[in-house]
């Protein structure tokens, strides 16, 4: 179950950008027939977070690492005063326009499929419980030294 598990975390990473998405899904309604069937192949930084720990604590050390160069693209974008988003697309892209993807259907045709746009811009809760995937990161990389 465990192996299952981590090949299921493994996939999760774009190998072409190094992020990670929330879902490999799209289309799975609140409920069937509803209108709330939200596209989850997005990368939330709370959660990237929560799967870099696992991914570092299961040996996945090169996904870690590009992840954590993807993190560190989106920081370097920032500009004063403004904080990461609590997500992005996995091109590390900021537009997160709400759409309709009338070319899909979502589960037992429940319809339309909607592409999730930002209701809030910004999270912090990311920081103190994601936090520690990159913390093990950082100790894995540099040691037991810290800045």
């Amino acid at each position: 179950m465990v192996n299952r598990s981590a090949l299921t975390l493994k996939l999760l990473t774009s190998a072409r950008y190094g992020s990670i998405v929330a879902a490999p899904t799209f289309g799975l309604p609140e409920e069937i027939g509803g209108v709330r069937n939200f596209d989850y192949r997005y990368t939330w930084i709370r959660d990237a977070s929560f799967t870099l720990y696992a991914l570092m604590r299961l040996g996945y050390t090169g996904e870690a690492a590009a992840f954590t160069q993807w993190i560190a693209d989106r920081c370097a974008e920032l500009k004063p005063g403004k904080p990461l988003q609590i997500m992005y697309r996995i091109d590390g892209g900021h537009n997160l326009t709400e759409s309709t993807l009338q070319h899909f259907e979502g589960y037992r045709k429940s319809r339309p499929v909607r592409n999730r746009g930002m209701e809030r811009p910004t999270s912090f809760s990311w920081t103190s419980m994601g936090s520690d995937g990159f913390d093990l990161h950082l100790q894995q990389v540099w040691g037991a030294h810290r800045l």
